[in-house]
């Protein structure tokens, strides 16, 4: 199934054109790394080649309070389509083919590359 492309935006990475969408939710408690943490954001991320989508990339990544100082929100967290380049980038030099048919890569990078970004600030 590839993405809908009205709630995808394309991105090029290197020579090839991919499909990318994020979406955001609090997260339920029980579904928490730390369970004491109010206010988690968790934002998800989907990537595909754009022609022929024959395999998927999904990353995540969750901001509790504690990370961001209290407020999800006023931190301004927001998944760049510089953060999905260096994802991108990242799961390719890892051995990642988006263009050979397999099943879905699950890697955990996104949080680390948002967080390093100096223009998300410091959180």
């Amino acid at each position: 199934m590839t993405m809908p492309r009205r709630k995808s935006r394309k991105i090029v990475v290197g020579e090839f054109e991919y499909r990318w969408a994020c979406s955001e939710r609090w997260t339920p408690q029980a579904e928490r790394s730390d369970p004491a943490d109010d206010n988690a954001l968790k934002l998800s991320v989907a990537v595909e080649t754009a022609t022929a989508p024959f395999n998927r990339l999904l990353d995540h990544a969750e901001f509790p309070p504690t990370i961001m100082g209290g407020n999800c929100w006023e931190s301004g967290v927001v998944v760049q389509p510089r953060h999905v380049a260096q994802l991108i980038e990242q799961v390719i030099a890892d051995g990642w083919d988006p263009h050979t048919k397999s099943k879905e890569l699950h890697c955990g990078i996104l949080q680390d590359i948002i967080l390093a970004d100096p223009a998300c600030g410091s959180f």
